[in-house]
């Protein structure tokens, strides 16, 4: 039994019930100074006892919350219930040295992510550009500039509420704005405007976010980048998910070739959350619009340096 589980069961062991006891939580979630929980249905009435035995036993919390369902909406916001303590509901977060600001009923951390942050920015190469689709407060966004060294870096919200965030992280963890460009909007509609700029494109947004693929193939630099994109499938079965970029990117004239697929966590019995990494590439020249406009613009080179050598050879 988690060492957790055990403390929690001696602390409300005057509380509840015997069969309450063994539903209590193993585990919680710690952000900053707050606890978050979630609990069974049949627990759900006594929580506030359960909030005031985790705010006694957990060391330096002093707010404890109840995660109420799943996050569902558009925006990720997560569903958070104040329970018990200081009722401070923004923390300041610490992860592989930076810093996040935010209010924990509205926006999401996912805990299970942390791996994966740290492999993201260790895989970005001096001077890439870097497009952010679904930002946040800039998860994957702040790291990237803090950490690698890219040429420059995107993020991109549609969250009012994100990008407040965002913009608050990227003054906390002083960046510049030189190094980090943050935009309010879709990226779907967003990254096409800024035209042919990335080497690398971050879709990080569950479920697979199929929706933005057309914006991303039109947002890569002409000889293409990285692609990460991410969705839920069957331990291992992730083809599904890579053959919709593959049918995105053909149709618009691109090669779309997995490099690596990352299993991040465990979602439900059987379904694991994977982040693809996926080499994109143009067509060959006379396949898809691509290679055809890469073409034509090929040959008007080659005649107008004819055109050229011909004006420059002397009249007999």
């Amino acid at each position: 039994m988690p060492p957790f589980k055990r403390q929690l069961q001696e602390k409300l062991k005057h509380a509840l019930s015997a069969s309450e006891l063994e539903l209590v939580p193993s585990s919680f979630q710690r952000l900053g100074h707050i606890a978050i929980v979630r609990l069974k249905q049949e627990l759900v009435p006594k929580k506030e006892y359960v909030g005031e035995a985790v705010l006694a036993i957990v060391p330096g919390v002093k707010t404890v919350c109840l995660n109420t369902k799943k996050i569902e909406t558009e925006f990720r916001q997560p569903n958070i219930e104040f329970l018990v303590g200081e009722n401070n509901l923004v923390v300041v977060h610490r992860e592989h040295e930076c810093i996040f600001r935010f209010d924990v009923t509205k926006l999401m951390w996912s805990m299970g992510n942390m791996n994966e942050r740290k492999r993201m920015y260790e895989m970005v190469k001096p001077g890439e550009v870097a497009v952010d689709f679904f930002a946040g407060m800039g998860y994957w966004s702040i790291p990237i500039a803090k950490h690698a060294q890219p040429g420059h870096v995107y993020a991109i919200d549609a969250n009012p509420d994100a990008i407040d965030a965002l913009r608050e992280n990227q003054k906390l963890n002083k960046i510049p704005k030189e190094k980090m460009t943050v935009i309010q909007g879709k990226c779907e509609e967003v990254a096409p405007t800024l035209g042919h700029i990335a080497d690398r494109i971050i879709m990080g947004y569950l479920p697979a976010p199929t929706f933005a693929l057309t914006a991303a193939f039109h947002t890569f630099k002409p000889r293409g980048g990285t692609l990460h994109y991410e969705g839920v499938c069957e331990e291992g079965k992730y083809d599904e998910l890579l053959q919709d970029v593959r049918d995105q990117g053909t149709s618009l004239g691109w090669n779309a070739e997995l490099l690596h697929a990352q299993p991040v966590k465990s979602m439900a019995p059987r379904k694991w959350h994977y982040v693809l990494d996926i080499k994109v590439t143009p067509l060959d020249w006379d396949e898809g619009s691509m290679g055809k406009i890469r073409k034509e613009k090929e040959s008007k080179q080659k005649i107008r340096a004819r055109e050229s050598h011909t004006s420059a050879v002397p009249a007999q």
